[in-house]
This record gives structure tokens, sequence and C-alpha cells, in this order.
């Protein structure tokens, strides 16, 4: 591809924006921030292709104004991806509904999850649910192909049918989706801004009464050695122990839990 094709393609994917149906919430069987790791690694590949806007369909959570919003980002965003990964209900409703506008979609899921009967015609790609880094690098360089190729594709052929002919012959009806006001979309942004920082003060909270329940403890330093340097690797070797200061003859210790203080002092007497 020439630099001049390459800044075309560029300045065309410039002025698109990709959505994300996909789970937020931790779900069970899934370690947690499962989710958060899945859409940082949409964005990286999203990025790499130069897209206006890339983000989670669902964003803005005015109780009020989210269903206007979603079903304006899934109706008229350029192209969507889907994780249909364990089956989440509100995921395969959106993902319903993006079919029945009959616009360009990209469908993945982790190599766990079985395929839907309605559908399992449809092409997915598939990830390792380990993330294991080897095959999400492969998974990134699919996942980027299948994107261009199914946006050139639509461009190309804009009559031709992206998903329903999977499943026969069908005349859509373009649906009337009213735009959302500027009011509802300020209330929206609003909405989302109070959510955000609502979960950061929560996280901190949470994060300064975990701290306030770790338990102080003081062992003889020469259970570990004469060397502070050693003395630092041994005892921060063991999870859920942290040094908070070492003096002449004593390690001033913080732990999460009694057990913790038991495995530091089984490994090194």
């Amino acid at each position: 591809m020439t630099k001049k094709k390459a800044i075309e393609k560029t300045m065309k994917y410039n002025e698109m924006i990709c959505g994300y149906v996909m789970p937020i919430s931790d779900t069970s069987d899934y370690r947690v921030g499962h989710w958060d790791d899945i859409k940082a690694m949409l964005d990286e590949v999203t990025s790499s292709i130069g897209f206006k806007e890339s983000r989670i369909v669902s964003t803005g959570l005015d109780v009020s104004t989210i269903h206007k919003r979603i079903v304006n980002n899934i109706y008229n965003d350029e192209i969507i991806i889907c994780d249909v990964s364990s089956r989440n209900p509100n995921v395969m409703f959106e993902l319903g509904m993006r079919i029945a506008f009959d616009k360009p979609v990209v469908i993945i899921k982790d190599n766990v999850t079985q395929y839907c009967f309605d559908s399992g015609t449809i092409e997915h790609i598939e990830y390792p649910k380990d993330m294991r880094y080897s095959e999400i690098e492969k998974f990134k360089v699919s996942l980027k192909q299948k994107i261009e190729k199914t946006i050139e594709h639509h461009k190309s052929n804009p009559d031709d049918s992206p998903i329903l002919h999977s499943f026969g012959s069908f005349s859509v009806v373009k649906p009337n989706i009213p735009e959302m006001s500027e009011t509802d979309e300020f209330r929206s942004e609003l909405q989302e801004i109070k959510s955000l920082l609502f979960n950061s003060l929560r996280e901190k909270d949470a994060s300064s009464l975990s701290e306030a329940r770790w338990i102080r403890e003081r062992l003889p330093k020469h259970r570990f050695g004469s060397n502070d340097d050693d003395i630092i690797a041994k005892v921060s070797s063991v999870s859920g122990i942290r040094i908070e200061s070492i003096d002449d003859d004593t390690v001033y210790i913080r732990a999460s839990s009694p057990a913790r203080i038991r495995e530091l002092v089984r490994q090194f007497g």
C-alpha cells in the first residue's frame, strides 16, 4: 500500500466510531477485571486502525437516557464489535438489535463459551479465555483484519446485507431512530462523570478499609539476615506482607492476615 493510500484509508477511519457490545461487570467463572482487560485489548486494536472514537455502546448511565443512547449507538456506529463470551443477556439483546438493523458487526468470543444456536451461522473470532500472550497477539491481528475487511466490503457494497442474508431473504425496513437531544446528551455525560467519580471514591474507601484491617507485627531482624536488601527480598517474597521499616534489631511489617505472618515465620524460622 502506498503512503498516499494509507493516509486516505486512515482518514476514512478517522471519521468513524467503533462501538463495543460486551459485558461490563465482573462475571462468575471469569477472574476479576477480565472485561476491563478485554476492553483494553479492543482499544489497542481499534486505536491501531485509527477510529475517531471507540467505546462501549452503553456509555452514559442515566436511567432516563440510557436506552436512547444505546439504541442510537447500536444503529449509528459504523462498526460494532460484539463479545458474546459468557452469553450475557444484555449483550445478546443488543447484538439482536444490530443484526435486525442489518449493519456491519464483528462477533468475538472466548474459546470456552459455546456457540449460540441463533447466531452460530455468523463467523466468530475466538480468543483464549486465559489471555495467553502469544494467542492474544494472533487474535489481535485477526480482529484488525476482520474489522477492516468488514468496513471496506460494506463501503464498496452498501446494498449487500452484512448479516441477515445468513438467515434467509429479508427486506429491511429502515427504523425511525430519534436522535438524542442536547439535553439528553448533557444529562448522559453528566451521569457518566458522576458514576466514574463515585466508583473512584468507592475504590478509595475500600482500599482504605482494607489497609486499616492489615495487622502490624514486629519480628526479630536476625531471622532474615543482617543485610537489609536480603531482608527486604525475603520478607517481600511472601504475598500479603509489606515492610514498614527496619531498625538495628527489628523488622516492622504489615500483614493482610495472621496466616500470612505464619507463612513468613514458617519459611524463615
